[in-house]
């Protein structure tokens, strides 16, 4: 679905924290851009959805509003020192930014939400996580 902008979004999946601007949005009340245009346009999304002025970013950056113009507008290329600090300032993954998706998303989602469970609580999903695998191994030797 199209929603201003020209933003595509998509249901929220996890909290996002921004320390380096103290900002936090709860992506569970708000929704976030899925991001699957060109590495300037993710750029671009990325900052209006923060509600951040050229400007701020570019002092955040160490570098001229000029530059951000240039590198929204692709007339800039991007450095890997530049694409960490985005990634940072912004709050979002390197590969969301590079590639427009989050190629680890499930991964991160998984390990955050085990590191809140309790000793015991891991050790039997650890069991149930080995049994469901000695099952796979199982049906795999019988096929």
């Amino acid at each position: 679905m199209n929603l201003g902008q020209g933003l595509l979004y998509d249901k929220p999946t996890s909290d996002v924290v921004i320390s380096d601007i103290s900002v936090i949005i709860d992506c569970r009340e708000n929704r976030r851009p899925v991001m699957k245009s060109s590495l300037n346009d993710r750029l671009k999304e990325a900052r209006i959805y923060l509600d951040l002025s050229q400007e701020y970013v570019a002092t955040q950056m160490g570098l001229h509003r000029t530059a951000i113009t240039a590198i929204e507008s692709g007339q800039r290329r991007v450095s890997t020192e530049e694409l960490k600090k985005f990634s940072e300032l912004y709050g979002i993954s390197l590969d969301e930014i590079a590639y427009g998706e989050d190629q680890n998303s499930d991964v991160k989602v998984l390990a955050r939400r085990y590191s809140e469970l309790s000793d015991d609580d891991k050790r039997e999903i650890m069991n149930l996580v080995d049994f469901k695998l000695r099952l796979k191994k199982m049906r795999t030797n019988v096929a």
